[in-house]
């Protein structure tokens, strides 16, 4: 399931203040400082993960060749482990064709710039990216056919 970023701070907001009567107005003021969740663009949890897990993108670079900085997410042990993130790699789109309690695929879009022409080539690729533990320190990515 993607949800929308507007989607996650709307319910962050919600579900940090009272709830308003009907036709109240609440005068909500800007964040200060840097804020790295605005550049988050598409959230997915992984359902079949038994223990936590999210992949996500950050907008980054050129929205033409691998704009969106993938990562995976899994959660600690205990309610206040925090997420230990994995980059996972930078994509043109990605989007999840299979999971598993052990494992997601992603279709992903790549391009680069052949140095040759100056032409820009897209290749389309799935990559198994497995749900590691949590705490883990590392994980193996593979391209599969």
């Amino acid at each position: 399931m993607r949800t929308s970023i507007l989607a996650g701070l709307v319910l962050g907001l919600m579900a940090g203040s009272a709830a308003l009567a009907a036709g109240a107005a609440q005068t909500i003021k800007a964040v200060e400082g840097d804020t790295p969740e605005a550049y988050v663009t598409d959230v997915t949890f992984i359902e079949a993960s038994e223990t936590g897990a999210k992949i996500y993108s950050t907008a980054g670079g050129d929205p033409a060749i691998n704009g969106l900085y993938t990562f995976l997410a899994v959660a600690g042990e205990s309610p206040d482990g925090g997420w230990t993130v994995f980059q996972i790699g930078d994509f043109n789109s990605w989007e999840i064709a299979e999971q598993t309690k052990d494992h997601v695929v992603l279709k992903v879009s790549r391009s680069w710039v052949e140095q040759e022409t100056g032409e820009i080539k897209t290749v389309e690729e799935k990559l198994k990216v497995p749900l590691v533990a949590p705490g883990a320190r590392e994980l193996t990515v593979t391209q599969i056919p």
